[in-house]
């Protein structure tokens, strides 16, 4: 059976506020915000969210178009069980997460071209542990995460310490 989809004005509305204040390269993008009713798992993880892009063929077939014609869209779908079980600021840091995926190239042309970004950094906990920031991306990382600890959205939020959520995570 496959996946329903329903509309999530309020991940739009988030997203918009947040494409404002730290995203203005994506004010002209095309952009759907949906909500899948069942979470999903991705390697043995909780998916709590994904940018998409859809190709201009795959809306020419959707039956998008707007005014120049189908067009490629950004597509942001947010699991709606994880949505409702999330604070208000987790939810904004999510819809963040997800808007930072997106990139809008300028060409040559003049045209615009639609990129999903990856990750800044991707490793194990048990790596770093045992082996240390040995590559540059976990030291500027670290420094990120050094500004970033005293606003910690794990802090009190389900009556967990933070401490216990990330040895949780690296146990």
């Amino acid at each position: 059976m496959p996946a329903k989809f329903i509309a999530a004005p309020e991940v739009e509305q988030i997203a918009r506020e947040l494409i404002c204040a730290h995203h203005p390269h994506l004010r002209l993008a095309r952009m759907e915000f949906l909500f899948s009713p069942k979470g999903a798992k991705s390697k043995g993880r909780e998916v709590w969210g994904a940018m998409r892009k859809v190709s201009s063929l795959s809306a020419f077939l959707a039956g998008e178009t707007d005014e120049e014609g189908p067009g490629a869209l950004f597509c942001m779908v947010i699991s709606e069980p994880i949505w409702n079980v999330l604070t208000a600021a987790r939810r904004r840091a999510l819809v963040d997460h997800e808007l930072a995926h997106a990139w809008i190239e300028a060409k040559d042309d003049g045209s615009l071209a639609l990129q999903i970004v990856g990750h800044d950094v991707e490793e194990f906990a048990s790596v770093i542990l045992r082996h240390g920031l040995y590559r540059d991306d976990l030291v500027q990382l670290s420094d990120c995460m050094a500004q970033a600890a005293q606003r910690s959205l794990y802090e009190g939020d389900d009556g967990q310490d933070a401490a216990d959520n990330r040895q949780a995570r690296i146990a």
